[in-house]
Parts: C-alpha cells; structure tokens; sequence
C-alpha cells in the first residue's frame, strides 16, 4: 500500500533523473501542499492505510483448526488411508463464534487448468429439456458422456468439472458425541446455483455444493 504513482511529480522536461532541491514556489501549483491533488493523495493514502489495519485485525480474529487426512510425510501417520470411513478429532482451543464453516482442502488440484475450466456447456444448463449431444460435444470436451457416444444423450451436467466433484462427506460430532446439525445451503453464489438447477436426483449431490465445486480455483491448493 501507499502513494498513487500519478502522486509523485516526475523528471522536468529536458532533464534527467529527479530534479535537484528547488524552493517550494518553483515547484508546480499541482504538487504544492495544499493543492487539490496533493489533498486527494493524503486523503487516499489515509483511506488505504486504514483499509489494510481492517482487515489484518479481522484476519487475526479468524480462529481455524485443521487435520490432515492425506498426503502425509511417510505411510501410516495419516488418520485415514485409501476409501472407507473414518473418524478425525479436531482439536479448538480457543473460543469460535458463528458462523463456523467446515472447508476441505484439496493439494494439488489444477482446477485452473484451460481445458478444465472450459469443459462445461453453458447452452446444456440453461436451454429447457435435453440438449443434443453434438451441441455440448465441443463445449464438455473430452467428458460429455461415459466413452463419448454421439448416439446417446450427454450427461447432465457435462464436462470434466462436474465428472471430477468432490464427493467426500462429512459428519460433525460434539465433545458429547451428538451430532452436529449443518448445511451447505448458501455456501454458494446465487448467478451460480440458478445454472445448476438440472441436476440429477441425487441426495448427495446439492446444487449449493456442486456450484461451489465448479467455480475454478486460482491456485492449484485450494479450500472449498
């Protein structure tokens, strides 16, 4: 953070380099203090000074705990190893007030990847009833159906996003072993759950859970 470049004043015309000490009443009216300009830097810098304070405090109030389920350093340390079910203990010491958000973390995962975040077909979400195979073929490319046959319908939805969801589930236990009500409705941005409004019938499979899924992460470790 700091001073907008256009709030320095440059090199003189015909000179070189910064410009030598000059008295304050040489220097142009623009960069004098007091000037409107000079005014509308301070006051920028202010309002960005105090904008980066805001949020290093909110992120130091931020409480989070997390486990490693895989990928541990060597075989046998992580709590659970291949498919199956199993019981992870999340420790908190310190006090977390609401709203708490259970994330999952995924390293690595090129979700950012071109043909990854293009492989889905806008046309198939939004058109009414089935859309023909060879108007997703090129969009859902290379996953638009199981062994891509142009003679039977693709799948809704297409594409290499939704044939890769994540689709691990979670339970939450208390410190007295009841189980901990949650829900991934509005986890999600509301442009995104109206797109996904064609999924199948599948009850673990929700449409909050699926649009927060395809929405292509930035980095390749990411938490959703």
């Amino acid at each position: 953070l700091g001073m907008p470049a256009f709030c320095y004043p440059g090199p003189r015309r015909g000179e070189t380099g910064w410009a030598p000490a000059q008295p304050a009443s040489t220097y142009n009216v623009l960069y004098s203090t007091g000037s409107p300009l000079s005014l509308a830097c301070s006051a920028a810098a202010l309002v960005f000074a105090a904008l980066a304070a805001a949020l290093f405090a909110d992120a130091r109030s931020i409480v989070q705990t997390e486990v490693t389920r895989y990928r541990c350093s060597t075989r046998g340390e992580c709590p659970c190893e291949g498919p199956g079910t199993c019981r992870l203990a999340l420790e908190v010491h310190e006090h977390m007030f609401g709203p708490i958000m259970l994330m999952y973390q995924l390293d690595p995962f090129h979700q950012n990847h071109r043909r990854y975040a293009q492989s889905w077909s806008y046309a198939q979400l939004t058109q009414p009833g089935t859309v023909p195979y060879a108007t997703v073929a090129d969009s859902c490319y290379p996953v638009v159906n199981e062994g891509n046959d142009a003679r039977r319908d693709p799948d809704v939805p297409c594409g290499l996003a939704a044939r890769t969801y994540f689709n691990d589930t979670f339970r939450l236990y208390g410190p007295g072993d009841e189980l901990v009500p949650w829900t991934k409705v509005g986890i999600a941005r509301d442009a995104s759950r109206l797109l996904y409004s064609k999924l199948p019938a599948d009850p673990a499979v929700t449409r909050d859970g699926f649009a927060a899924w395809v929405r292509a992460a930035t980095l390749p470790r990411f938490r959703k």
